[in-house]
């Protein structure tokens, strides 16, 4: 029998275009013992993808699956916790191309990625230890580090968040005159 499991493959279907036919041939890529499962994938795609193309989904262990969520709504979401500065922070991040109103976040089931290169500044103040940075490279939680960074800019005191925007205008500035 022929199955699909995420990370399981073991044969590959071949098409050949002839004259006047197609020839399908599904050929092992690997060892198959006696009474085991043939497995062909169909690519690396969540369940929610495989679902809506397939009919079928690959199990809660799927490490494709994905859920995406865009700004808007994280947005809307955060406007009832009341942080402090919202506005102005918000304003600030858009202002200097950190967030854009475009942006979407990326829930999934491991994300091992730092924030993007962009955000050289990372939401730290000078209390900050650096073990504690080194924690958000290796980010386990499935959360986009994109949307870390924005929680922790938002979870910012009044005190950190004037000196988070002073560090990074001046990393902006330093970045634009090297630019230039």
């Amino acid at each position: 029998m022929l199955n699909h499991k995420t990370g399981c493959n073991n044969a590959r279907l071949f098409i050949q275009n002839e004259k006047n036919h197609t020839i399908y041939e599904m050929k092992t890529i690997g060892h198959i013992s006696k009474g085991s499962d043939v497995y062909n994938t169909y690519g690396d795609l969540g369940n929610s993808e495989l679902l809506r193309k397939y009919g079928f989904v690959d199990g809660l262990d799927n490490p494709h699956n994905i859920i995406t969520i865009p700004l808007k709504i994280v947005l809307e979401a955060i406007k009832l916790t009341k942080f402090t500065h919202f506005k102005q922070k918000m304003s600030f991040l858009k202002q200097n191309r950190l967030l854009s109103d475009e942006e979407s976040f990326l829930l999934t089931n491991h994300h091992k990625q730092p924030p993007p290169k962009d955000l050289t500044t990372t939401a730290t103040t000078d209390d900050d230890s650096e073990d504690d940075s080194e924690e958000d490279h290796d980010n386990d939680t499935g959360f986009d580090p994109l949307l870390i960074f924005l929680l922790k800019i938002l979870h910012m005191t009044p005190k950190e968040w004037n000196q988070w925007k002073t560090k990074t205008t001046q990393n902006l500035q330093k970045k634009r005159k090297e630019k230039e």
